[in-house]
C-alpha cells in the first residue's frame, strides 16, 4: 500500500489504528488527471463513489474527530503542482 492507500485505510478505519504516517501521498486524487484517470478505471464515472476513496474527502468528512496523521509532502514529486 502506498501513501494514499496507508490514509484511507486509516481514516476508514479509524477503531483499528492508532495513527498514520504517509510519505509522498497522492493526497487528492480528485482533483488530478492521474486520480481521475485511475478513479475512472476502478470505479466508472460516479464521482461520489470517486469521494468515498479519497482522503480528502474522507478526511473532511471528520469533522470533530480526533486524528493523528504524518503527512511528509516534498515539491519535487511530478505530481506536485
Amino acid at each position: 500500500v502506498g501513501g494514499h492507500g496507508s490514509l484511507v485505510l486509516y481514516l476508514k478505519n479509524l477503531e483499528r489504528y492508532v495513527s498514520c504516517s504517509a510519505f509522498a501521498p497522492m493526497t487528492n486524487p480528485l482533483n488530478s488527471k492521474w486520480g481521475q484517470k485511475a478513479f475512472t478505471n476502478f470505479f466508472g464515472d460516479d464521482q461520489e463513489e470517486w469521494k468515498k476513496w479519497d482522503a480528502c474527502e474522507l478526511a473532511a468528512g471528520l469533522k470533530g474527530t480526533s486524528v493523528e496523521l504524518l503527512v511528509d509532502q516534498g515539491d519535487k514529486d511530478c505530481f506536485y503542482p
